[in-house]
């Protein structure tokens, strides 16, 4: 898979990958935050796998919560998202319940060494 340049659209502490590889496409983004919404939900329309920061429970400046990371996920369309970069001691199931409010796909909590079939 050949990374596709996202441009300047992002701050600089800010990241944001898109893949395609046999008609699959991935998006992979970290500490985003509510001011990038619009550039991750343009850049990553329609994508087959979405990975998406979660690192608050409450809206910051730098970090997604669980009702962004819903919108974002069901205004781009995506297939199936795997949520990352948890806060500590984070109640998953909660964060998949307020996630599920916005957005009706597959929603995978990340763990380490975890396969996902795109």
């Amino acid at each position: 898979m050949m990374p596709e340049k996202m441009g300047s659209t992002f701050t600089p502490y800010e990241i944001g990958y898109k893949f395609t590889y046999k008609n699959k496409t991935m998006c992979f983004y970290g500490d985003g935050g509510k001011q990038n919404k619009d550039t991750i939900i343009l850049s990553s329309k329609n994508c087959d796998l979405l990975i998406i920061e979660n690192g608050s429970m409450t809206p910051t400046n730098n970090h997604c919560h669980p009702e962004l990371v819903g919108e974002i996920a069901h205004k781009a369309n995506a297939k199936k998202i795997v949520v990352t970069h948890l806060p500590p001691e984070t109640n998953t199931k909660k964060i998949k319940t307020i996630i599920a409010k916005y957005y009706k796909g597959q929603i995978i909590i990340a763990k380490d060494l975890k396969q996902i079939k795109i």
